[in-house]
């Protein structure tokens, strides 16, 4: 239920930041790059499923629950 709220605040226009002060166990974490493959499954298909600042839906991945804004999407590089 706190996620699902997070979410509308997010989407009327409230900061992240803002929304996560009202939740006592939510986390902001900004310009963090994340490597395909490293995260859980359902991670990956919530993520890099969405567009370039696009806001996800709320989902869950393990034990917790995410909304993400996808800030920049980087194609797949090798060494």
């Amino acid at each position: 239920q706190d996620a699902d709220d997070a979410l509308l605040k997010v989407r009327s226009g409230a900061a992240f930041d803002e929304v996560a002060q009202t939740i006592t166990r939510a986390s902001v974490q900004k310009g963090i790059l994340v490597d395909e493959g490293t995260r859980d499954p359902a991670w990956d298909a919530a993520v890099f499923a969405l567009t370039a600042g696009e806001l996800s839906d709320v989902f869950q991945a393990g034990d917790s629950f995410y909304v993400v804004r996808l800030s920049d999407l980087q194609s797949a590089r090798t060494q």
